[in-house]
C-alpha cells in the first residue's frame, strides 16, 4: 500500500514539474516548428465500369458496350502539418510556465522528491510506533487473560452438584 502511494506522488509531482500545456513567459522562450497529423476532408473521383449498348453495324443492330466513368467520393485523409510551438532555449527547462535553466529544474525537482520522501518516513515511522503500541496493548491483554484463567476461583460445591445432576 505504501508503495503505490509513493509512485502515486511521485508521479503526480513530476506530472506537474513538466507539464508544459500552458503558455511559456518570460525570457528565454524560443519558438520551433513540430509536425502533427491533421484530418482532412478530400473529394476523389473513383472510377467504375457501366455497361451500355450502342448502334452498331451488325444483326441485332445494339452491341454491349463498357464504358468508364467517375464519382466523387469524399474520405477523410491525415496529413502531416507544421504548427509553430513555444519552447525553451537549449539549455533551459520549462517550469510552472517559465524557462529556467535545466540545473535548476533539476534541483526543484530533487528537492520535491526529497521532501516527498521525507514525508513518507515520516508517516511511515508514525504507523511503525501505532503498530507497535498495539502490539504491546494486545500483549499485556493476552497475558491478563491467561493470569485470570490460571487464578480461576475454587469451585462451588453446589455447582458441581447440580452440574452432575444429584
Amino acid at each position: 500500500m505504501y508503495k503505490i502511494v509513493f509512485v502515486t506522488v511521485i508521479l503526480s509531482t513530476f506530472v506537474s514539474l513538466t507539464s508544459c500545456q500552458q503558455r511559456l513567459q518570460g525570457d528565454h522562450v524560443c519558438e520551433a516548428e513540430e509536425d502533427f497529423p491533421r484530418v482532412v476532408l478530400m473529394a476523389v473521383n473513383v472510377p467504375y465500369t457501366v455497361e451500355d449498348y450502342e448502334w452498331c453495324p451488325q444483326i441485332p443492330p445494339r452491341c454491349l458496350v463498357n464504358k468508364t466513368e467517375y464519382r466523387l467520393e469524399y474520405r477523410n485523409e491525415t496529413e502531416i502539418a507544421k504548427r509553430r510551438i513555444q519552447v525553451c532555449c537549449k539549455g533551459y527547462t520549462a517550469f510552472s510556465g517559465k524557462c529556467v535553466p535545466t540545473t535548476a529544474f533539476v534541483a526543484a525537482v530533487l528537492t520535491v522528491v526529497s521532501l516527498t520522501l521525507i514525508v513518507l518516513v515520516a508517516v511511515g515511522a508514525l504507523l511503525w510506533f501505532k503498530v507497535k503500541k498495539v502490539r504491546e496493548y494486545s500483549t499485556r491483554i493476552t497475558n491478563r487473560l491467561r493470569k485470570m484463567d490460571k487464578q480461576s476461583p475454587e469451585e462451588d460445591p453446589a455447582k458441581t452438584e447440580a452440574a452432575n445432576g444429584d
